[in-house]
């Protein structure tokens, strides 16, 4: 997460042209912002000598966002969007825009999200929930505690040849039928815009997936 929001911070500021204030808000939250406090903040003002980052709680942002270039925040209320006097940037924590977005419709502010960031992250957890329910570990998990694994508690499900179907082949969709390819699934991807797939690569003589998104097998 650091390093892709860097990346963010040097586009953001490349497009600036001059030193710039981004201020990033919620490092008073435990959870996915972790990743800037301490070293990951330093590591973030060196790495950007064109921008000021300034790590804020939440209770300071008021007063911090009133000349603040960019943002990096986890939601945006109104109250703060019209104190924030010359914003040009703001980027959400989240693939999800929807505590950001009503805000800032109408106006010329950009607002980028981590769709693409969160894929793999996401991708693997979901895996994890398909083989929790396929390998039977919803039931053998809490009985391993009892030191008795009786043969009867699972009847475990092989991926391959099964089939996989990804409504939304975005950055998190593709993450996943890049997994799902790689147990052996026939994947299908559904989504409402009209863009190619990215095959994804497999051994010489197995055929790869299409441009709709199914992986011949």
């Amino acid at each position: 997460m650091t390093q892709a929001i860097t990346l963010l911070l040097f586009a953001a500021c490349f497009a600036f042209g001059q030193t710039k204030k981004i201020v990033i808000v919620g490092l008073d939250q435990p959870g996915q912002v972790d990743v800037f406090r301490d070293n990951g903040l330093a590591a973030l003002k060196t790495a950007l000598p064109n921008a000021r980052v300034v790590g804020v709680g939440r209770e300071a942002i008021l007063r911090e966002i009133a000349d603040a270039d960019g943002l990096i925040t986890g939601a945006l209320t109104r109250e703060q969007f019209r104190a924030a006097r010359q914003l040009k940037w703001v980027q959400t924590y989240s693939a999800g825009v929807e505590n950001i977005a009503p805000v800032l419709r109408g106006t010329d502010v950009t607002l980028t999200n981590c769709k693409i960031v969160q894929g793999p992250q996401i991708a693997d957890h979901a895996m994890a929930l398909l083989l929790a329910l396929t390998r039977g570990l919803y039931r053998t998990i809490p009985a391993r505690t009892k030191e008795v694994l009786p043969h009867n508690l699972v009847e475990p499900v092989e991926l391959r040849g099964k089939t996989a179907v990804v409504v939304g082949v975005g950055g998190i969709g593709t993450q996943i039928a890049a997994r799902a390819n790689a147990f052996g699934m026939t994947v299908i991807g559904v989504d409402p815009k009209d863009i190619p797939y990215p095959a994804v690569r497999q051994p010489r003589g197995e055929a790869g997936a299409d441009r709709h998104g199914a992986a011949a097998r």
